[in-house]
């Protein structure tokens, strides 16, 4: 018999014991059930979490989780917990194999050496688990074993980014879950083992005990699977042998496979498939719903507060804004992998996408940036939500500055003072001659565009290509930029006011702009804004506050919070009014008319290929300034850089 065929036998053998009600399951599960969620086990060569520990400058990489190295050094597990901790990762196709199989009343136990508390998430009663190594489920004091609650740790460990201590009376002991640590007992709760072993000691009822995903190399743990009366059925799903299934028993069943690729095969057989993706679909939908609304009213709802808090003293507010601000108005951004104007302009012949905006290519080929323009040309787009909670900024006497990337001038549009605005990389709002720098009348510029001519210098003896004041690669940022940031930061240092400063929507990749807010002296307060935490607010500050959601999302809850909820909505009511043309258009949209129109401009002119045959040199030295970390939108509706 070849292995393959066995293989086969081994799953129809399987298969016809699940298919009998009376047949009852025990899971040994450890941390490869886990690894398709996006955690690391502990202990794989490469991949694994201790192997890959070397930034917390450990004496070894076990003393993570050793109670004397905590209650010395509490620092290092701290942000472990954060990486690990529940809420961010959505149960695997095994966990929900596993809670078919309670469904169906025949799960007996899981025990489980994960501490993700999955099993939790994935809806399996926790009369039926048994979280050997503990879980982030609870917490006590490491001191005196004083319980703590779970809210608060969790406000502590994102909020406050400490190791909250104990607030029981002369204990001040630090918190922790209830994991457990080197130096710590297994929970009591592990003696069920006991109770289940005398069971299935005897005859009745069958019961089939499956091992996934584990190494079983730590006891007691590893020696279930070895307890287990050789009358009844054993399973193991695992990428290698372990244990004692190294040899094999008559009624063992071996599965040499990932578990969450065995979930799918024997629920195929069972007729089951369309019930485990239906719960593996619904589980990723109540995650993601989570980390879009759950993180507001758990994770940053205290911080909310906390922030109008700040907002209601005498507080002078600075921005540094990006293109995730203005997506929502329907302008795409330069960026992303799949949807970014780069992206979509690399498909064109073109002989980079960044080519659209170099200065040396605009002068050889205008048409292609001229086409583009006027699918971008402000007027067309309404400012956002977040560009009007700006603008109420200023109308509360709480606005110094917005530093912006964009290049769509929608703060503008929205409303806000130009006194108050630093375009760092330019804009639509004034146009100059690239030849002599005459300045060009901007309606002369916008009815060129639109009736794809490409506007010349007026000046006498000139007739130089005309573009707006928007920064190509080749040429220099604003001095506007670095005198006011001078002007700015020597406030935000010696100034004896209050000052907050709010990142949004960047990805903070593109110099010098990526530096202004790692520039904010430490004793000022900062925020930031954005899908996921960038810069240097990976490594918080204590006075940081981060909200990873969108930014419209956080100028409502803002709002709401401040009691500015109707003034806001004026606002956006009176833009959408005063805005015609593609406000309502959709962003996908709106970059499927910029690629035609470059295309088109492409095709009218044989200059599309003018630069083709400069040197690898040349072409890199231009990148070499770029932003080519594309896996992060900044630049959308905004600059190019």
């Amino acid at each position: 018999m070849t292995a393959a065929q066995s293989a086969s036998d081994d799953l129809e053998t399987f298969t016809r014991l699940l298919q009998s009600r009376r047949t009852k399951l025990i899971f040994f599960v450890g941390a490869g059930i886990s690894t398709a969620a996006g955690i690391p086990d502990f202990r794989s060569p490469d991949t694994g979490l201790y192997h890959n520990l070397e930034k917390y400058n450990l004496p070894y990489p076990e003393a993570i989780l050793d109670l004397e190295f905590f209650h010395e050094e509490p620092e290092p597990f701290l942000q472990l917990a954060k990486e690990l901790y529940p809420g961010q990762f959505a149960p695997t196709k095994f966990h929900c194999f596993m809670k078919l199989i309670e469904k169906r009343k025949q799960l007996r136990r899981v025990y489980t050496q994960n501490i993700d508390t999955l099993e939790r998430v994935v809806g399996i009663s926790p009369k039926l688990l048994v979280e050997a190594h503990g879980s982030f489920a609870s917490h006590h004091c490491a001191k005196c074993h004083a319980k703590f609650d779970p809210d608060k740790y969790r406000e502590a460990v994102f909020k406050l980014h400490e190791t909250p201590r104990c607030v029981k009376a002369r204990c001040d002991g630090y918190v922790k879950p209830d994991i457990v640590f080197y130096g710590e007992d297994i929970p009591k709760r592990f003696d069920l083992w006991k109770k289940d072993l005398l069971e299935i000691s005897g005859t009745s009822p069958e019961v089939v005990t499956i091992t996934a995903g584990t190494s079983l190399s730590v006891a007691p743990f590893s020696s279930l699977p070895a307890g287990v009366p050789e009358h009844q059925w054993r399973v193991l799903i695992n990428t290698e042998k372990v244990g004692s299934f190294r040899f094999p028993r008559h009624k063992d069943l071996v599965f040499l496979k990932d578990a969450d690729v065995f979930a799918e095969q024997i629920c195929e057989k069972l007729g089951w498939s369309d019930d485990l993706h239906e719960l593996y679909l619904e589980d990723l939908e109540k995650v993601h719903k989570a980390r879009e609304e759950g993180r507001i009213s758990m994770t940053t709802r205290p911080d909310i507060r906390r922030l109008a808090d700040i907002l209601t003293k005498d507080v002078k507010v600075i921005f540094f804004v990006g293109a995730g601000i203005s997506t929502s108005a329907g302008i795409p951004d330069f960026r992303s992998p799949e949807t970014g104007l780069y992206h979509n302009l690399q498909k064109l012949d073109l002989p980079y996408a960044e080519a659209v905006f170099d200065i040396d290519f605009f002068k050889k080929n205008p048409k292609p940036f001229s086409h583009l323009a006027r699918e971008l040309y402000p007027g067309q787009f309404a400012p956002t939500k977040f560009h009007l909670l700006m603008k109420l900024m200023e109308d509360k006497g709480k606005l110094k500055r917005v530093y912006t990337q964009n290049i769509d001038t929608l703060e503008r549009v929205a409303g806000i003072s130009g006194e108050y605005i630093v375009e760092a990389h330019g804009s639509f709002a004034e146009n100059h001659c690239i030849k002599c720098h005459a300045k060009y009348d901007g309606e002369k510029y916008k009815k060129a565009v639109f009736k794809q001519e490409q506007p010349r210098c007026e000046k006498k003896g000139c007739d130089g290509l005309v573009k707006p004041d928007i920064v190509f690669f080749g040429e220099g940022l604003p001095a506007r930029f670095f005198d006011l940031w001078d002007d700015d930061a020597e406030d935000l240092t010696y100034d004896d006011a209050e000052y907050l400063t709010i990142t949004a929507g960047t990805s903070l990749t593109v110099y010098p702009f990526a530096s202004l807010p790692s520039e904010v002296p430490s004793h000022q307060h900062r925020v930031l804004v954005n899908m996921e935490t960038v810069g240097d607010f990976v490594t918080p500050r204590k006075k940081d506050l981060v909200f990873e959601q969108s930014t419209d999302t956080f100028a409502e809850k803002l709002c709401e919070e401040l009691g500015w909820t109707e003034e806001l909505e004026t606002l956006v009511e009176d833009a959408h009014i005063k805005v015609k043309g593609k406000a309502d258009e959709e962003g996908e949209e709106v970059l499927k008319n910029i690629v035609k129109d470059v295309q088109d401009a492409l095709e009218d002119t044989p200059l599309a290929s003018a630069k083709k045959d400069e040197s690898v040199e040349d072409i890199a030295a231009k990148l070499a300034v770029l932003d080519v970390d594309s896996s992060k939108a900044e630049s959308a509706g905004a600059s190019p850089k």
